[in-house]
């Protein structure tokens, strides 16, 4: 018998608790409400069929206004999970800072004039704090800034900032590449075209975390390095990798790993000292080669959490090496990843934030 899997939920406004317990072919189900408790026990032919009855009935309770949230749980398991809601825009951010997660949500749109997007603010147990409408719609990225005590969004490719401490907001919109210090001071400004390769922006960038280098995206299979001090080349990375979806410097900077866009699932990663592509194939098994939809790295790139299929596969990414594997929970084809402190937050397309213990 493997050990019974237990997920607790909790409804905020309704002081309701529900407890699930999947145990092999066996989901109990107990409910407590008014100081009444009510349980209730079903049998299945199957693992997988009791497995997918328990997910199914935590997803309608989540719907409901349950939140489940769990100080502890094993690997793999959830922390956290909340309905955030709204229909699926393409967009799936969210951003942790000190004033709580921000996690985008669609509102509506009804014509170009009528359209609203939003922000909620949850704190560490999925419970509601805030909601903040949008300036406009399509919150593509967001990221703390600790500097300015703000958050840097793409909105619809308009960079915005949310000061924390005031709620008031700002935006730059103009053609140019520009680096900012953390006194908010241009390091420098460059002229920036882009282009549009069969419906999609050619357009990544990644700033190492020393500060000191940028890489740039606008042509298919380029990558530019420029000084992130005065936007001088460094040097142009070529290869058949066509359009980049994510870039990241790792390696203390040694080296920056790109994921291509157009459905191949291919990691490749470029050695800057050497100025070459090097191997970096992910192997989930009977050596093939794994197809990546996301990834991304923790605060000391100690740990690689890919996204293949709906499920999440972490790695080391200084030997490659398989650390552990689990499924995504509450997602159709697609999530968001970003670690979150020790655990892995996840923004599915089926409206669902989660954290999961890694």
């Amino acid at each position: 018998m493997t050990h019974p899997q237990v997920h607790e939920l909790h409804h905020p406004q309704t002081d309701q608790s529900t407890t699930l317990t999947l145990a092999d072919n066996h989901v109990s189900t107990e409910t407590v409400r008014g100081g009444k408790t009510r349980r209730t026990e079903k049998h299945f032919a199957t693992a997988a069929e009791a497995a997918t009855y328990a997910e199914h009935q935590e997803w309608a309770l989540l719907k409901k206004g349950f939140v489940l949230h769990q100080a502890a749980a094993a690997p793999g398991e959830p922390l956290l999970h909340r309905f955030i809601g709204g229909g699926y825009t393409g967009s799936l951010t969210f951003a942790d800072t000190p004033a709580g997660l921000f996690v985008y949500q669609h509102g509506w749109f009804r014509s170009a004039t009528d359209q609203q997007d939003f922000l909620l603010r949850l704190d560490a147990a999925g419970l509601l704090l805030d909601t903040l409408a949008l300036p406009t719609v399509l919150a593509w990225d967001a990221h703390y800034q600790p500097a300015w005590q703000a958050l840097v969004l793409d909105l619809d490719h308009i960079v915005y900032e949310y000061h924390l401490a005031t709620g008031r907001t700002a935006f730059v919109a103009n053609g140019e590449l520009v680096v900012l210090d953390s006194d908010r001071q241009a390091l420098f400004r460059q002229p920036l075209a882009t282009q549009l390769v069969k419906g999609s922006l050619v357009f990544a960038a990644a700033l190492g975390r020393n500060g000191q280098v940028l890489a740039v995206h606008t042509v298919p299979g380029e990558v530019q390095l420029r000084s992130a001090l005065d936007g001088s080349l460094q040097h142009t990375l070529t290869g058949d990798f066509g359009l980049v979806q994510q870039m990241e410097f790792m390696a203390d900077d040694q080296r920056l790993l790109l994921l291509e866009l157009h459905g191949t699932g291919r990691l490749r990663c470029f050695d800057l000292a050497q100025q070459a592509e090097v191997d970096f194939t992910l192997l989930e098994g009977e050596d093939r080669p794994l197809r990546v939809k996301t990834y991304c790295l923790n605060a000391d790139q100690s740990r690689l959490a890919v996204m293949s299929e709906t499920w999440v596969e972490l790695f080391d990414p200084a030997t490659r090496q398989l650390l552990h594997r689990f499924p995504l929970r509450h997602c159709v084809k697609t999530a968001r990843l970003r670690f979150v402190d020790d655990a892995l937050g996840a923004r599915t397309d089926y409206a669902c934030f989660s954290l999961y213990q890694v």
